[in-house]
């Protein structure tokens, strides 16, 4: 049991270790040098969780979330570099340039070195359209709990603490927030910047905790 214990213990350990690695990766490009970006509409993937513990995606809260982020940029314009809005409406394949994404934030998140997490081909045509030599990239994830779920996450945790004779009792959360930023290099075609951040208990819909959210991502870089 001891060992189980340990082990356990060791997992989180190196876990939290990679979110850190990640996080503090040297950016390759100084940020006084992107006096201007290409920001393109965030994609979001929240869920809403159900009485019965089911996960479903929720466009609606997850329009409003990019809604959000994006608001959240404008009101630090001040610190950004100037931004030039490319919205999604625009895009000749909406679901392709989610499927990119979505391969650029893993690829980032796995560690990857920036030089091997290269511009796809619809991104690097679109940037070839503007002025703008770097494109930032945004992905949201998340849930949210519908009213009476957490009674039953909480017996289900007392539960499994029961089971691990009190060695392990997840903690449910009523919310989660994940922001992942990717600013990419048209010239050199790859990635220059990743970091992420991911709130448990933070209501990916508030405004305070996206806030705290943008701070820790741009944190000795734009701030």
């Amino acid at each position: 049991m001891q060992f189980k214990f340990y082990t356990f213990l060791m997992l989180l350990l190196a876990q939290s270790l990679l979110a850190q690695s990640i996080n503090e990766r040297e950016p390759l490009v100084a940020a006084k040098e992107i006096t201007k970006m290409l920001v393109f509409n965030p994609v979001s993937a929240l869920t809403m969780i159900g009485k019965n513990l089911g996960q479903e995606k929720s466009d609606s809260i997850s329009e409003l979330s990019e809604k959000l982020w994006l608001e959240t940029l404008y009101d630090h314009k001040a610190v950004l570099p100037e931004i030039e809005l490319f919205a999604t409406e625009k895009l000749v394949d909406s679901a392709a340039y989610k499927a990119d994404l979505e391969w650029l934030i893993s690829s980032a998140n796995s560690n990857r070195d920036f030089q091997d997490i290269r511009l796809p081909p619809s991104l690097y045509t679109i940037l070839e359209e503007t002025d703008c030599r770097y494109a930032m990239l945004t992905y949201l994830s998340g849930f949210r709990r519908k009213k009476g779920n957490m009674v039953g996450e909480m017996f289900k945790s007392i539960g499994v603490g029961v089971v691990t004779a009190g060695m392990y009792a997840p903690i449910p959360y009523s919310y989660q927030s994940n922001i992942y930023v990717l600013i990419m290099d048209k010239e050199s075609g790859h990635a220059v910047f990743y970091r992420e951040s991911e709130m448990p208990d933070g209501n990916p819909l508030g405004k305070k905790t996206l806030k705290v959210q943008f701070k820790y991502i741009f944190k000795k870089y734009f701030l």
